[in-house]
C-alpha cells in the first residue's frame, strides 16, 4: 500500500508542476515541491530496496538480515513519506488558506502521520513478544521453489501498480499548455523517461505471462530465474525513468536546467546504489568470505 501511494503521489506531484497556477506560486513554494518530489522519490527507492537484496543477494531465501533490513526500509520510508506530505500540503493549502494556516496544516498532519506510525508503534509494542518472535527468527530458513516463485511475482505485483500510475501521470503531463511551452531538451527527456517506465511494466508484467503461458503454472527453478532477472532488469528503465522527470520537473519548478540535472543525477545514483551496487557488493564480499555465492551459507 504505500508503495503504490508513494508512486502515485509522486505521479501528482509531477503533474502539479506543469498546472497554470504553480506559476504563481511564491519562490519559497516552488522550492518545497522540488524538496517534496525528491523526498518521495526517495521514499519508493528505500521501499523497493529490499526486493533488489531478496533477489541479488539472498536468492529468494528467507534469512533474519532481509527481515532486518525490511523492516528498516519501512521506517526510513515512513518518515521521508511523512515528510514530504507535509510539504505538499503546506504548497497546496498555502494559496487559497494564507502562509500561516497552510504551514500550520502542514506540520499538523505530519505529526499525526508520525504518531500513528511510530508513536502509538512504541506504545502498543511487546517487547517480550518481540524477543520471541526475533529468537524464532535468528536462524536462516530455506524457502521451497513455488515460495520463491510466489514471493517473486509478488514482489513484482508491489511495484507494477505505481509505475502504471506513473506513467498516466507522464502522459497526462504531455497534454497541458505548460508542456508544450518547455524547451526541446526537456521535453525529450519527458518522452524518453515515459518510454522507461512503459519499458518497467512490461518488464514488470512478464514474468506472470511466462508463468501462465511457458510454464503452464508450473513452478520451476528456470522459472524462478527468469522471474528474478526480469524484475531486477525492470526497476533499471524506472530508475532512468524517474530521474528523467526529476530533471524535467524540479528544472522546470526552480527555472534551473543545472539544479535540474543535479537532483535527477543524485537521485539516479542513490537507486542505482541501494537498488545495484550495494546488494551486489554484499554478495561479493560474502561470496569471498564464504567460497560460495549462495547467501544462505554464510
Amino acid at each position: 500500500m504505500l508503495m503504490m501511494g508513494s508512486q502515485i503521489l509522486l505521479g501528482f506531484q509531477f503533474e502539479a508542476v506543469f498546472q497554470k497556477r504553480f506559476a504563481e506560486l511564491d519562490e519559497g513554494r516552488k522550492a518545497l515541491t522540488a524538496v517534496a518530489i525528491l523526498l518521495m522519490a526517495t521514499t519508493i527507492g528505500v521501499l523497493i530496496a529490499p526486493s533488489c537484496r531478496h533477489r541479488l543477494l539472498e536468492m529468494g531465501e528467507a534469512s533474519p538480515t532481509m527481515l532486518q533490513m525490511t523492516t528498516s526500509c519501512a521506517v526510513i520510508a515512513l518518515l521521508l513519506f511523512s515528510a514530504s506530505l507535509g510539504s505538499d500540503l503546506i504548497v497546496i493549502l498555502g494559496p487559497s488558506f494564507g502562509t500561516a494556516a497552510s504551514i500550520a496544516i502542514g506540520f499538523g498532519m505530519t505529526a499525526v502521520a508520525l504518531s500513528a506510525w511510530f508513536l502509538w508503534a512504541l506504545v502498543l509494542r511487546d517487547r517480550h513478544a518481540q524477543e520471541m518472535q526475533m529468537k524464532e527468527k535468528s536462524r536462516h530458513e530455506t524457502v521451497d521453489t513455488p515460495t520463491k516463485i510466489e514471493q517473486m511475482l509478488t514482489e513484482s505485483r508491489v511495484i507494477l501498480p505505481g509505475a502504471q500510475a506513473l506513467f498516466g501521470f507522464q502522459l497526462i503531463v504531455m497534454l497541458t499548455p505548460t508542456f508544450a511551452e518547455l524547451a526541446t531538451a526537456s521535453k525529450l527527456v519527458h518522452a524518453a523517461a515515459l518510454l522507461c517506465v512503459a519499458l518497467t511494466v512490461i518488464l514488470l508484467m512478464a514474468p506472470a505471462a511466462i508463468h501462465r503461458l511457458s510454464f503452464a503454472g508450473e513452478d520451476t527453478s528456470k522459472m524462478l530465474r527468469l522471474g528474478s532477472h526480469l524484475v531486477t532488469a525492470a526497476l533499471l528503465p524506472l530508475s532512468l525513468g524517474i530521474a528523467g522527470d526529476i530533471y524535467v520537473a524540479v528544472g522546470h519548478a526552480l527555472d534551473s536546467d543545472a539544479l535540474g540535472l543535479a537532483a535527477a543525477l543524485s537521485i539516479l545514483m542513490l537507486l542505482l546504489s541501494i537498488w545495484y551496487a550495494w546488494p551486489l557488493l554484499l554478495r561479493a564480499r560474502y561470496a569471498l568470505s564464504a567460497g560460495t555465492h549462495a547467501p544462505g551459507h554464510r
